[in-house]
């Protein structure tokens, strides 16, 4: 258990791609776009085995 919320703890905080592109009235294609060209800064979080979600900072 002190694992599971350690885990928790240690991700990075902030705002979704859907999250800011709702924020901002874009389609979150365009928000994974900017983020993919270095617009939007985001930290990438490994996801399950194979998968990547991104966690764009407040300030970002």
């Amino acid at each position: 258990m002190d694992r599971l919320v350690y885990e928790k703890q240690s991700l990075p905080t902030g705002m979704s791609p859907n999250e800011v592109a709702k924020k901002l009235g874009l389609s979150v294609q365009s928000v994974y776009k900017y983020i993919q060209d270095g617009s939007i800064i985001a930290e990438a979080v490994p996801y399950g085995d194979e998968r990547t979600i991104y966690v764009i900072s407040e300030t970002a």
